[in-house]
């Protein structure tokens, strides 16, 4: 269960790039975080959505893990679902620290594993990501006993912060950086399998554009950067920090670990979207 390093960092690219088309004008109106953004919307799931049953059944001996992440059709409206990007090098070695840092073993040894489709606003800066993986009933249950044990939080949290915020201080690819300003426990006991929940506050720096024809990181041209005519202006870039809320949810049960991600700019997730998404992705582990 320390694979809250990745979705964190795709959190964390979401907001630098596809918020860049609001935040310009959010931070420059003094608007703060009720601002344009569109991150104080009430987002809702897909209507009719309903979930589904895992193929894995209790004669199934090895359930498979992308039976137990939210798909592509649980994309709320407003939500585009694109593929999970793949684990970096400098992210599974996150990973690996997160683990020796509390003590656990570096590699835990997983019978399957699968990333569910990353459900993207970037109009709003908010995404919603699942990851679950398969092991046995008694790492699982070893995983429980130790994430689930309050006296174990403190340290969880310090590891999270100490290697994440390493992670989090070097540029990425468009010069984005990130500072974990702080980790507080979130109340998940509404889900019947819930493991931890934990409230992650980060502050983001990212240039919102760039003078090219490209625009600006991840190809989006911000709004208040483009002269007449949607071209980029000459020679400008606007650097922003702006806070990114990411709560991560765990999950388990019976051989398999699941992982809910939500994070939004600007302001926390949007509770109702967040609890009926988290809701759908508990209702799978019903199904072994």
């Amino acid at each position: 269960m320390s694979t809250l390093i990745r979705p964190a960092v795709r959190a964390a690219r979401v907001a630098a790039t596809g918020v860049a088309v609001v935040l310009i004008a959010a931070c420059s109106s003094g608007s703060g975080s009720s601002g344009s953004s569109g991150a104080g919307r009430s987002a809702r799931p897909a209507a009719g959505s309903t979930s589904p049953t895992p193929a894995a059944s209790a004669s199934t001996p090895n359930p498979r893990a992308s039976a137990y992440v939210l798909p592509a059709s649980a994309a709320p409206t407003g939500f585009t679902p694109t593929a999970a990007e793949p684990e970096t090098p400098a992210e599974k070695k996150a990973d690996q620290d997160t683990n020796r840092c509390l003590g656990l073993p570096a590699d835990e040894h997983h019978i399957d594993e699968a990333d569910g489709p990353d459900l993207d606003d970037q109009q709003a800066g908010a995404s919603v990501s699942t990851t679950a993986d398969v092991y046995t009933a008694a790492q699982v249950a070893t995983d429980v006993r130790y994430y689930g044990n309050p006296t174990h939080l403190a340290t969880i949290i310090r590891c999270y912060q100490q290697v994440g915020g390493t992670l989090f201080a070097t540029p990425d690819e468009h010069g984005t950086t990130a500072t974990i300003q702080s980790i507080q426990p979130l109340d998940i006991s509404y889900l019947s399998h819930h493991v931890l929940g934990l409230r992650l506050t980060v502050l983001v720096t990212a240039t919102s554009g760039v003078a090219s024809t490209s625009g600006g990181p991840g190809g989006v041209v911000p709004a208040a950067l483009t002269a007449t005519g949607g071209t980029p202006a000459a020679a400008t870039a606007a650097t922003r920090t702006v806070p990114l809320y990411i709560d991560d949810l765990a999950l388990a049960s019976g051989r398999i670990e699941q992982q809910i991600e939500f994070s939004q700019a600007l302001q926390p997730p949007d509770a109702t979207l967040e609890r009926g998404l988290a809701v759908r992705g508990n209702a799978l582990l019903d199904h072994q």
